[in-house]
């Protein structure tokens, strides 16, 4: 996947962005030119940015229901890349929706328990920011169903998954520079 480079003019206002081959933009404020990078992957597209882009100056490419490929079924699967091959796709924003059961943190698409377990999905996203370094995530953790037969509250579940990998993290609720989240994951949260 090469990184393609394109300007938008709408109105009076021109916007600089980056596109990936697989249809994702990005915006960029860096100069940043094709020519200049002709190797750029989607897995390491943000390595090329400057650390002091605003996280908010980018339009980060994402999913819906990140982790609803596990089945096929109509109206539950809405992704056919797992997690690393979204991640080698360019994806950088993640929408992760949990259910606490027999407190563990279970992913889910509305009822339908999908197979897979958040701290799975972690494993996957920590080891990609391990191989890739200049990369940073966004996760958003929605708890999409209510706790069923579990002894810990879904925020505390949440704590404790991340208290225990917490170099991988950032759990501020400011916008963070890029360089302050390389190989890290942003935290937003969707639960209480």
């Amino acid at each position: 996947q090469h990184l393609l480079e394109g300007h938008h003019h709408a109105g009076h206002d021109d916007v600089d962005y980056i596109k990936l081959e697989n249809g994702s933009r990005t915006t960029s404020s860096s100069g940043i030119k094709s020519q200049d990078h002709p190797q750029i992957s989607g897995a390491t597209w943000m390595t090329h940015l400057p650390s002091t882009t605003p996280m908010s100056a980018l339009t980060i490419p994402g999913t819906h229901d990140s982790a609803a490929y596990t089945y096929s079924w109509p109206f539950i699967a809405t992704q056919t890349l797992d997690i690393t091959a979204q991640l080698n796709a360019g994806i950088r924003y993640f929408d992760l929706r949990c259910g606490l059961r027999a407190d563990t943190l279970e992913m889910v698409h509305g009822q339908a328990l999908l197979g897979l377990r958040l701290d799975q999905v972690l494993v996957d996203m920590y080891a990609f920011l391990s191989a890739n370094p200049g990369e940073a995530l966004i996760a958003q953790i929605k708890r999409d169903r209510k706790d069923e037969k579990s002894t810990v509250h879904f925020s505390q579940a949440i704590a404790n998954l991340i208290s225990a990998t917490p170099d991988h993290w950032r759990t501020a609720n400011t916008t963070p520079m890029l360089g302050e989240l390389r190989s890290r994951i942003q935290l937003f949260r969707r639960f209480e």
